[in-house]
């Protein structure tokens, strides 16, 4: 993969930078692509959303698997090695991070096909532990016996002075999109123009 994306220069991934993670629908195309070696395994197809590179972009399918010719496979959603690309982009020195999904729709009334939503809250619950960290020296999340690993975190503090900017940050960089293809996307439950893509207003 080396041959094929060559390693990130020094200064590029020492910079203090932001990240986009896209999925099967987001791609970026002709632009320079680099590698980062990690503890846990090789980044690839990296690429930059600007010229002074202080937004780093990798597509979570295409970035951690390579064929035989060193170019980046397609990883299932069940193979995406989310413990690299996580350590990858803290290892780029990322501070923020936008993570950009698509999905189906279990309430069609309240998130519509079409809709565009900024999630404030989440809630993850499997049955295995979902933190990175157990494959590093740093700690590990085990459920007890019976039990379901679980993680809850919920971000959308008014009180937050960082979320509340990553916030406005995103909504002021995607309102652009709305104006310009508002035929085409649908408002989820609690959504406005103003507060769009996320549900509601903390102002």
């Amino acid at each position: 993969a080396m041959a094929v994306y060559p390693p990130i220069p020094e200064p590029i991934a020492k910079k203090v930078k932001y990240a986009v993670i896209g999925g099967s629908g987001v791609t970026v195309a002709g632009e320079e692509r680099f590698s980062l070696e990690t503890s846990l395994g090789k980044l690839i197809n990296i690429s930059f959303l600007d010229d002074a590179k202080n937004v780093v972009f990798v597509n979570r399918h295409l970035c951690t698997k390579a064929g035989d010719d060193g170019q980046a496979t397609y990883a299932p959603p069940h193979e995406v090695d989310f413990h690299l690309i996580i350590l990858g982009l803290k290892t780029l020195n990322v501070k923020g991070i936008v993570a950009i999904g698509s999905t189906g729709t279990l309430q069609p009334e309240k998130a519509p096909v079409c809709s565009i939503v900024m999630p404030d809250d989440y809630a993850f619950t499997v049955p295995a532990p979902v933190t990175f960290w157990g494959k590093l020296p740093m700690g590990v999340f085990e459920p007890k016996e019976g039990d379901f690993g679980r993680i809850h975190f919920t971000p959308a503090s008014a009180d937050d002075a960082e979320w509340l900017e990553l916030r406005t940050f995103v909504q002021a960089a995607l309102q652009p999109t709305l104006a310009d293809a508002k035929d085409k996307i649908a408002m989820a439950a609690g959504q406005s123009a103003e507060c769009w893509p996320c549900i509601k207003d903390t102002s």
